[in-house]
């Protein structure tokens, strides 16, 4: 494995290198990376199998991506998550007595390097015509919608996870356990002090506020316009649009 990684780090040398905010940047198959993401990456197109049972999640940063990974394991965890019924009734002060399976098995760690490879590889608009001709294999799901109905949002998701629920109660306790306020609360690497050793920032400030439309209170009037313009022609005809 070791030499495996010295093979990609020496490879960056032959791709185009730019620098944004004093960070070199390499282009590889029409994208920018970090040099860790690319060697990653690369390494993933290289050795990576996947198993007709894989999940995989595909987002842009700050749009909902922990808690989806959250309710994508919970889901598919049920059975462990109803051993631990016990653990919903314990008040969040004890539950490092308790370790919560969200806490132990975050699925965070197993997908970052994939997320960046289809995420980029494939911008939004190939997901959603892809959802439309296969559905079966493709969900396409937005932040917006999960937090306008997340009932109705997380038993579609079930259903394309082949683990539908039984009731309406275990609908909400999968809802309760990755709410974004309980994973705030609990002992996610990502809370943890310290800085966030790829963009500089304190892991404290992980967790927005999972507002829908709070970008608005961060750019100016001219900024949102023309980030307006931004998605009006990126999403032309596509059928794709979004209530933000």
């Amino acid at each position: 494995m070791a030499d495996s990684s010295e093979f990609f780090k020496s490879m960056l040398a032959q791709f185009p290198m730019e620098s944004f905010w004093d960070i070199p940047l390499y282009q590889w198959e029409g994208f920018w990376y970090r040099s860790y993401h690319l060697q990653a990456t690369m390494a993933l197109r290289s050795h990576f199998s996947s198993r007709d049972d894989d999940i995989i999640l595909a987002s842009s940063m700050k749009t909902g991506t922990t808690w989806l990974k959250a309710l994508c394991f919970s889901i598919v965890n049920s059975a462990v998550d109803a051993d631990n019924e016990t653990l919903a009734k314990t008040n969040e002060d004890d539950h490092h007595h308790h370790p919560d399976p969200l806490v132990e098995n975050h699925p965070a760690v197993y997908v970052q390097t994939l997320e960046v490879q289809v995420f980029t590889a494939n911008p939004p608009p190939d997901y959603w015509n892809q959802s439309l001709k296969a559905p079966d294999k493709v969900m396409f799901l937005k932040y917006e919608d999960l937090k306008r109905d997340p009932i109705e949002e997380v038993k579609k998701l079930a259903l394309f996870l082949e683990k539908p629920f039984g009731n309406e109660k275990e609908v909400e306790d999968v809802i309760w356990r990755c709410s974004l306020e309980r994973l705030k609360n609990l002992e996610l690497e990502v809370n943890k002090n310290g800085v966030d050793p790829w963009f500089g920032m304190q892991n404290s400030a992980f967790f927005r506020t999972g507002i829908v439309g709070d970008w608005k209170n961060l750019l100016s009037d001219e900024m949102s316009e023309r980030l307006d313009q931004i998605t009006e022609q990126k999403f032309k005809e596509s059928g794709l649009c979004f209530q933000i």
